[in-house]
């Protein structure tokens, strides 16, 4: 498996190695790509030398295999291969690192295939037009998907489902789970440059890494903010036949300190000094202090949200989740009916 210098230089390339999109890999992380290639083609005893060595697996497993029939083979599963690579790799001399680090060199030097490095000749003319065109399409795609999932009455069956996203696990419940691939140019233009999302408060973006996003969007009005885009907006829908108005906001579950009912509510808005405003389903509104959201433990904090007759009691904002730098994403949103009725209401909400 670890080959002398000249021959680890002069090893073939890998498909892996050819079509993999990154170009700034590591030494160890070209061997140890190769390694777990290399292992599965490994004789019996090399492999229960290696897994013995590393305490992956006993002596007296292997012994109860040999002298049972109906005892399988103990084998090594993927986390545990790689236990065994980063073993190799530090008790490995320097002149073979010295060739995995020359073949790593020699690796990312390969073009990238797939990647366009320039606008394609039959692009240029009418660039504009196609710009505008694709972002229309895609909007409209996306509008379209969004409107079904709000005004669908199918609602997920099972509904003691738990979701996990970043730290944050939550039971999904009656809300609405849909996935969703943002085309580049839409992604751009509604959340801006991805490594710092400036059309997004700095407290929605609750996780980041270099790949990945979660956002929470407390109120309807920030929904509002963030996905109109000439004069439509994704997640407001009015329905006229019906009388209704579809959307998607953030849900305040509340208890009543004189009575201990309990209820929901819609946050309806959120100023500067982190206020939300949240209209509850018996017609009322409150104002209370935003929540609290804890990313090192994923929980939300409600001792801050004080209010003279109610108590909060958990709070459930709008989820974008695993948001990709590639566009793919997950919706985790809460649906609500509100009738045109009660105008008042309605022009307060719908802006």
């Amino acid at each position: 498996m670890n080959a002398d210098p000249a021959s680890m230089r002069t090893r073939p390339y890998t498909q892996k190695e050819i079509n993999h999109r990154n170009r700034t890999m590591s030494a160890y992380n070209i061997y140890s790509a190769l390694f777990y290639q290399d292992f599965v083609n490994l004789d019996v005893n090399t492999k229960r030398r290696l897994m013995i060595k590393y305490q992956i697996k006993d002596l007296m497993e292997f012994m109860a295999a040999d002298d049972d029939s109906i005892v399988s083979e103990p084998e090594a599963g993927a986390f545990e291969v790689m236990k065994i690579a980063a073993g190799e790799w530090n008790a490995m001399n320097s002149d073979l690192k010295n060739a995995w680090k020359d073949r790593c060199y020699a690796v990312n030097q390969l073009p990238v295939l797939g990647v366009f490095k320039m606008v394609p000749l039959n692009l240029v003319d009418g660039l504009n037009g196609h710009v505008i065109q694709s972002l229309t399409y895609e909007f409209d795609h996306f509008c379209s998907l969004m409107n079904q999932a709000l005004k669908s009455n199918t609602w997920i069956p099972d509904t003691v489902k738990w979701k996990t996203f970043g730290k944050e696990r939550f039971e999904l419940g009656s809300k609405i789970f849909w996935s969703f691939y943002f085309n580049h140019l839409l992604k751009l233009r509604i959340f801006g440059d991805w490594s710092s999302f400036p059309n997004l408060n700095p407290c929605e973006v609750v996780y980041r890494s270099r790949m990945m996003k979660i956002l929470h969007v407390s109120s309807l009005c920030r929904m509002e903010e963030i996905f109109t885009l000439n004069g439509v907006c994704t997640f407001v829908i009015r329905d006229n036949d019906r009388n209704h108005i579809y959307c998607c906001g953030g849900k305040l579950y509340v208890k009543e300190k004189s009575s201990g009912r309990e209820g929901i509510g819609i946050v309806q808005d959120e100023d500067i000094n982190g206020n939300i405003t949240v209209l509850l389903e018996i017609g009322i509104r409150i104002k209370v202090k935003k929540t609290i959201y804890v990313e090192k433990d994923g929980t939300w904090e409600y001792n801050c949200c004080s209010h003279d007759e109610y108590t909060i009691i958990q709070h459930e904002p709008s989820r974008i989740t695993r948001i990709t730098k590639s566009g793919n994403c997950f919706f985790v949103m809460n649906k609500f009916i509100l009738s045109t009725d009660d105008l008042n209401d309605i022009k307060s909400i719908i802006r």
